[in-house]
């Protein structure tokens, strides 16, 4: 842990990357700024997951529309929360709500919409970000 804690400090300097193709050793060198060098096998970790601006904006839009699924999950959820308040769920089999019950599941149900509603502008803000670059 510590020598990849020393490692992300010395590639702020200049940085020599010798890359063992095997697929069992991923050796780096790392030149710092007195000119020493030092070996790792964990430095790959840092190194090896350099994305071309292509795969970067690739990454980008997935995580977007993955994101955009999780909130379809939680819109999803919602509705089953009005439905079982409302006993309209097959499954449900409880006493009937008060007007309490109801008003409590409502403000709830409208707390989580504008949150889903904010995050899904910050999302197509991103996505627009993205695709004008």
């Amino acid at each position: 842990m510590i020598l990849l804690l020393q490692a992300k400090q010395h590639l702020l300097f200049k940085c020599k990357k010798l890359y063992s193709r095997s697929a069992t050793l991923c050796t780096h060198a790392i030149v710092t700024s007195n000119g020493s060098t030092f070996k790792s096998n964990n430095i790959c970790v840092l190194l090896k997951f350099i994305l071309t601006r292509q795969q970067a904006t690739n990454q980008i839009i997935s995580s977007i529309a993955m994101n955009g699924l999780a909130l379809s999950h939680i819109l999803n959820t919602e509705g089953e929360k009005i439905q079982y308040i409302l006993g309209t769920l097959p499954t449900s089999e409880h006493a009937p709500p008060t007007i309490k019950d109801i008003l409590m599941a409502n403000k709830s149900v409208t707390e989580m919409l504008n949150t889903v509603v904010n995050t899904q502008i910050l999302l197509g803000n991103k996505f627009i970000d993205v695709l004008s670059d």
